[in-house]
């Protein structure tokens, strides 16, 4: 079930998703990973604009983390990201191929560089990321089904998009409507980056917006990335 803060970040109720992440983590002591209500309180500075204030809490708990955690330098990557400075942000990304604890099964660090090669070419070679996807695909024992393994085929063309949202009714079990849902929001936004490959900037940016609105137990990276992705498009509209 979603935290507090979970479900009002996902309302869009920042100052009180804030307060209540601050809430958390402070009741938190055993944090050792520093991957709890304090990154909710990172991506609540991140959809508010304070990146630097967020940039200063994530490379805080970067340091504290008794291990490596992936989720630090993505998030400082997509805070980079968004103000423009799309070489700090891939070296982010490529920093965090490294970490001993991935997200998405593994694939996490190379969903954000696949975003990044899509959304701007030139700051990494999409073949590059394709590459990177297919060797841990390769070396990724056993190929679980997941929504991980599916998307990882698809935006390396393994898989064209009707197998890809195919695979999003085959969950069973108490929670099988939930894991439906978390799966087609997650397949939204990479049908989303395949249209802009296209060149059809409308519809990605309206994936962008049925992403950026799911309710769903947690917040996930890509829901992240749809909103701020949102919150450019309107600024640029006003």
């Amino acid at each position: 079930m979603p935290t507090k803060g979970e479900r009002l970040f996902m309302k869009g109720q920042y100052a009180e998703a804030l307060e209540a992440f601050l809430k958390a983590d402070a009741r938190d002591t055993q944090d050792d990973s520093r991957i709890g209500a304090t990154i909710g309180v990172a991506q609540v500075m991140i959809c508010t604009g304070r990146f630097k204030e967020a940039e200063k809490r994530l490379k805080s708990d970067m340091s504290k983390a008794t291990w490596t955690m992936a989720r630090h330098p993505i998030h400082l990557g997509i805070s980079c990201w968004f103000r423009s400075r799309y070489q700090d942000a891939v070296t982010y990304f490529r920093n965090s191929l490294k970490s001993q604890y991935q997200t998405d099964g593994g694939f996490g660090s190379h969903f954000v560089l696949y975003y990044a090669a899509a959304k701007r070419p030139e700051a990494i070679e999409l073949a590059e990321v394709q590459e990177l996807i297919l060797q841990k695909l390769k070396k990724w024992p056993p190929p679980v089904p997941s929504a991980s393994l599916y998307t990882a085929q698809f935006v390396n063309g393994l898989i064209d998009e009707e197998e890809y949202l195919s695979h999003s009714g085959v969950q069973e079990g108490r929670y099988a409507d939930y894991w439906e849902r978390q799966y087609l929001a997650k397949a939204a936004f990479y049908l989303g980056l395949a249209r802009l490959r296209q060149n059809n900037k409308k519809a990605f940016q309206s994936a962008m917006e049925r992403v950026s609105t799911e309710m769903l137990n947690e917040i996930f990276t890509e829901q992240l990335i749809a909103r701020l992705e949102t919150q450019r498009f309107e600024s640029t509209q006003q």
